[in-house]
Formats: C-alpha cells, structure tokens, sequence
C-alpha cells in the first residue's frame, strides 16, 4: 500500500525473482491498524539491484530525527 505516490523515486515492480518482504515488528502499534501479519514485497529482477535497494532502504536518512529507528523488517526474499 502506497500512501502517497509521489513519495518513490521509480515504480514498484510487481513482478521479479528477487524481492523485500516488508512486515511489521510484532510489538508495533501499526498492527493495530494493518493487521497482525501484514507484509508487502518489492521485487527486482537482479540479486545485486534487491541488495543495493535493502542498504538504501536499512540507512538513516538525513531528514530522520536523531535516535529515529525503522520500525518495519526487512527480509530479503525469492521466488523459486
């Protein structure tokens, strides 16, 4: 679910080999509201192009607040 599509620098794929599993922490508040088990993936056609996106999506960005943490996981997946 994208909230506001202005907010990515290219277009999600729907489809690829490999992709990012986004899911929330179990003790997130967001569940509340998602849904406990909700995830939603992101999917690349290169290993290397899902791995360089984990990294810029795993840094602190320069508009975080100081101590900001990410609170969704981020699992590396593919479809075999």
């Amino acid at each position: 679910m994208i909230s506001n599509q202005h907010n990515l620098v290219k277009e999600v794929q729907s489809s690829g080999k490999f992709g990012i599993k986004f899911s929330l922490y179990s003790e997130d508040t967001f569940n509340l509201i998602l849904g406990k088990g909700w995830s939603s993936y992101r999917w690349y056609n290169s290993e290397e192009e899902r791995d360089k996106a984990l990294i810029e999506l795993r840094r602190e960005h320069e508009y975080s607040r100081l101590g900001d943490k990410p609170r969704i996981f981020l699992e590396p997946v593919s479809s075999d």
